[in-house]
C-alpha cells in the first residue's frame, strides 16, 4: 500500500485520522512504525543483526493476526472419530519419524520407530544433531534417518 503525502510534523497523528486510510491500513502503518522504532532502539543499543525486512514481515503478520481477531470465529465441529495407528499391509514395515528443534541451542534430536505388519516393534533409532538450522530441517533429517534405518 502506498503511504499518502503527510506533513513532516504531524504525520504520525495524521495516519490516525479518518478518511486518510481504512482501519486495516491504519493498523498496518502503526504496527510498522512500532516495529521500525523497536529495530532502531535495538541497533542503538548494539543489537545490529536484525534486518528491516524481518521487521516488515513481523508487522504484516501481526497486523493480519490482529485484523483476524475482529472477525467472528467459525464454530469448530467436534470429531467423533479417534485417529489410530494402522498396521502396514502384510510383508511391509511402517516407519514413523519425528524431529525436534531447540532454537535457543540451535540443535535437536531425531527419532525413528519401525513396526512390522503385526504392529510389533522391529527397530528404532534416536540421534542428536548438535547443529540444526530450524525445526523443518530436523524433521527432514528425521525422515532421512528413517529411510536409512528402513533400508538397512
Amino acid at each position: 500500500m502506498k503511504l499518502p503525502s503527510l506533513h513532516p510534523i504531524s504525520w504520525a497523528s495524521d495516519l490516525l485520522m479518518d478518511g486518510l486510510c481504512n482501519d486495516k491500513e491504519r493498523g498496518i502503518f502503526i504496527i510498522g512504525m512500532y516495529a521500525l522504532w523497536m529495530l532502531r532502539n535495538q541497533r542503538r543499543h548494539g543489537d545490529n543483526h536484525k534486518l528491516v525486512s524481518a521487521a516488515v514481515r513481523w508487522s504484516l503478520d501481526t497486523a493480519i493476526d490482529l485484523w483476524n481477531l475482529n472477525k467472528p470465529m467459525n464454530s469448530v465441529k467436534e470429531r467423533n472419530n479417534v485417529q489410530q495407528w494402522h498396521a502396514p499391509p502384510a510383508g511391509w514395515f511402517k516407519c514413523n519419524t519425528d524431529g525436534a528443534f531447540y532454537p535457543d541451542q540451535g540443535q535437536g534430536p531425531s527419532g525413528v520407530a519401525l513396526r512390522n505388519d503385526s504392529g510389533l516393534f522391529a527397530g528404532g533409532q534416536a540421534r542428536w544433531y548438535p547443529q540444526g538450522l530450524d525445526a523443518l530441517t530436523l524433521e527432514a533429517l528425521a525422515c532421512r534417518d528413517g529411510a536409512v534405518l528402513a533400508r538397512d
